[in-house]
């Protein structure tokens, strides 16, 4: 027995360590990024269609166009993407915004659901709505893909409220690195709960005092943002979050768009991206940037939150399963050897292992078959193991980036940091486990659209 503990420990001391690499790797992309000098000169800033699908979206959706219309940026463009919203996200567009019926030819490049009308604004020339029939929200981005002016498009969440001069700081990797052929980047995420978000910008930044939210800060910093970012490093990231992300539109033109019924189609699109530039052999690369920085909304009940890590654990079960035949291929280089690997045996099988480690460390314990050494370090490896990566990652973000100075928040976040693994971290585990019965049964899981409560 004490070899199956032996066993169990070097797993998830195994999986914590890949974690801390991550977090080191994340820490070398930010220290250089920051090093690196941005063009400023505006003619050679390339214009930017930014695209926001909305489905019910009434309550943020006049906010989150102002909050992206102040972006301080030369030339770009807005499309709206009403996708048969049942509320009042129309009505409230042209309200604000003194929407009209625009002359224009709608190509279906990439198949959508029928688009009603295109609408252009009196008082915002730069900002296009498109009315549609309910597809999805990747039909949604799709049919803006199709209008874009642009060469390059950037996916923005109706939730998301941009920091100043993001824009600015998402196109930097297209100029600095046209040799690389740069395809696709991410924004940085951050979740706004807890700040002061009245004026369509961030004031005060801070961190929540709901534990709820507390916590998932706490993961956006971790694995959204300094593990993402270690990825990147090895450009071998499998996912730019659709909270914010821009792309080539040609490239998206040529792989037919975003996925209609995708369980998860911002991990499938980049997957797709990252196979159709291997199988070419051509030069690419999907970078994740850590100065233009979105701020999004977060679940605000368990319920709600459950929901949400149900349905990402889907879109990523059905993501492995579609590239598959990626994994241990040498033609799809770190990406294939080591990033789909690792999803697989860690994030999709860690849940069970852990299960069955909680399980027989108690039926050990309880029947005395298991030395007290043994106990404890079995639970040091997979607590411990946690608390590590978590401090590793509050140290990094302090140190490199650096949004929260504030003491407070900081002890906030190192308390967080220490009791996440006791609890809350096992809670998402049994949320993943849910999900993948979900998901070899088939059980429908509700739509992505579904945005969440937005108290702060």
């Amino acid at each position: 027995m004490d070899y199956f503990i032996v066993i169990i420990n070097a797993y998830f001391a195994s999986y914590y360590i890949f974690h801390v690499v991550l977090i080191l790797l994340g820490a070398y992309v930010i220290k250089t990024e920051l090093r690196t000098a941005p063009v400023r000169d505006a003619s050679q800033l390339p214009a930017v269609t930014l695209i926001v699908p909305a489905y019910n979206e009434e309550d943020v959706i006049v906010k989150t166009v102002a909050a992206i219309a102040a972006e301080e940026y030369p030339s770009f463009e807005i499309i709206v993407v009403n996708d048969g919203s049942k509320d009042n996200t129309m009505e409230a567009l042209k309200a604000a915004y003194k929407l009209i019926h625009m002359s224009v030819v709608y190509k279906e490049y990439i198949p959508t659901a029928r688009v009603r009308a295109v609408f252009s604004s009196q008082t915002m020339s730069n900002l296009r709505v498109v009315d549609k029939d309910n597809g999805g929200k990747s039909d949604a981005i799709n049919a803006a893909i199709n209008l874009a002016s642009n060469e390059l498009v950037c996916i923005v969440d109706a939730d998301v409220i941009p920091e100043r001069h993001s824009l600015f700081y998402m196109v930097q990797p297209f100029i600095q690195s046209k040799s690389l052929n740069v395809v696709a980047v991410g924004g940085h995420i951050r979740i706004y709960h807890g700040s002061n978000v009245e004026s369509g910008t961030i004031d005060d930044l801070a961190t929540p005092n709901k534990f709820i939210h507390l916590i998932q800060v706490l993961e956006y910093i971790r694995s959204f943002s300094m593990m993402r970012l270690g990825w990147s490093a090895l450009n071998a990231a499998p996912l730019i979050s659709g909270a914010a992300g821009i792309f080539k539109k040609t490239m998206l033109l040529q792989l037919g768009g975003y996925q209609k019924f995708s369980k998860g189609e911002d991990m499938e699109l980049v997957l797709r991206l990252h196979e159709y530039h291997l199988q070419q052999g051509t030069p690419y690369k999907i970078t994740q940037l850590v100065r233009p920085i979105f701020f999004t909304g977060a679940p605000s009940t368990l319920t709600e939150l459950a929901g949400q890590r149900r349905r990402w654990h889907v879109g990523l079960l059905s993501s492995l399963k579609v590239y598959r035949h990626m994994f241990f291929r040498y033609r799809f280089k770190t990406l294939g050897l080591v990033t789909l690997p690792y999803l697989f045996f860690f994030e999709t099988i860690t849940p069970f292992i852990e299960l069955v480690g909680y399980a027989a460390i108690g039926y050990l314990s309880v029947t005395q078959l298991l030395s007290f050494s043994y106990w404890m370090s079995s639970l040091l490896t997979i607590i411990g193991g946690c608390a590590l990566s978590n401090l590793s990652a509050i140290i990094g973000d302090a140190w490199l980036i650096g949004l929260y100075r504030n003491r407070a928040d900081l002890i906030k976040l190192l308390i967080a940091a220490i009791f996440e693994p006791l609890g809350y971290h096992q809670l998402n585990q049994w949320w993943k486990i849910q999900a993948t019965f979900a998901f070899l049964t088939k059980i429908h899981l509700r739509s992505t659209w579904q945005p969440p409560s937005r108290d702060k």
